[in-house]
């Protein structure tokens, strides 16, 4: 008899203590799919994602933005831009009032709230262009 059978020597087991898995056997333990099955669990998880990737976009955090927005260069020009008031942010609030100036009675009232509006949109055209250049 050889060391290696299953015999007692010092108390100790001599080899494996179990049999060998068959090859069949351990194929189809290794096998699983490339896609889940789980259509549920596979949305829920697409989502989990989503919604942590938006939400570290909106703090800023550099892990979840696109490659073109990360870096110190680009941080800076973000928090430029970020850290001024546009024309262009009140640009709707101003084309609701002149929606709300077209329902007046008067044609003057109407025809000074159209020229307003357009000299308002030609400031925030002026102001994009400058912001660009700065």
């Amino acid at each position: 008899m050889s060391e290696t059978d299953s015999t007692h020597t010092d108390d100790q087991v001599v080899g494996k203590g179990r049999p060998t898995p068959r090859r069949k056997d351990r194929e189809a333990a290794a096998r699983r799919p490339l896609v889940s099955n789980n259509r549920k669990e596979r949305k829920s998880r697409q989502r989990e994602q989503r919604d942590k990737a938006r939400d570290g976009m909106a703090r800023g955090d550099e892990r979840y933005l696109p490659l073109r927005d990360k870096g110190p260069q680009r941080k800076w020009v973000r928090d430029f831009v970020d850290s001024r008031w546009n024309f262009g942010e009140f640009l709707i609030p101003m084309m609701f009032a002149v929606i709300i100036a077209t329902f007046l009675p008067s044609m003057e009232a109407q025809v000074i709230s159209i020229m307003v509006l357009w000299a308002f949109f030609a400031l925030a055209i002026i102001d994009a262009f400058w912001l660009g250049r700065q």
